[in-house]
């Protein structure tokens, strides 16, 4: 919600994609996606975790174990953010060759409005956006937002 001039306005997304890669910072990220859909139960949510094959094959892990192993992992957590949301929901579990490139390709196959990623900062842009946030930022035509999540210790 925005407040301007001390109204506040809901803003309603039809198509709200949030992105999860098992990090603290993607589960707030889908945390962040499924209130924004709660308040609009007639939006959609999609939850997509992405397979990167370049970077799974980079890294040397196989992808008949870790990788396999660990979209597994990613789908049933998702299942069960899917069951708990009141909006029409879709877990997705996409192979591709980068994150970014992946995540702009299936927002746009679901005709998503708002992009919902979290943000690691590692490796990217000046130490706020991670490299695969940043490369979303440029690439997408939805709206983003890059959720920051900031553990308790």
């Amino acid at each position: 919600m925005y407040c301007f001039a001390r109204k506040v306005f809901p803003v309603w997304y039809n198509s709200i994609l949030a992105t999860y890669d098992g990090s603290p910072s993607s589960k707030h990220s889908v945390s962040v996606a499924t209130q924004l859909a709660k308040e609009n139960p007639s939006s959609r949510l999609i939850l997509l975790h992405v397979v990167a094959l370049g970077t799974a094959a980079m890294g040397g892990a196989s992808l008949t174990t870790e990788v396999v192993e660990a979209a597994e992992e990613a789908r049933r957590y998702l299942d069960s953010v899917a069951a708990k949301v009141e909006a029409e929901t879709k877990v997705v579990i996409f192979k591709g060759a980068t994150a970014a490139d992946s995540i702009v390709r299936i927002a746009g196959k679901y005709h998503c409005d708002l992009i919902v990623m979290g943000c690691h900062g590692s490796g990217g842009y000046k130490g706020y956006l991670g490299s695969v946030s940043h490369a979303v930022v440029e690439a997408a035509g939805a709206n983003v937002l890059i959720t920051k999540y900031r553990s308790k210790n």
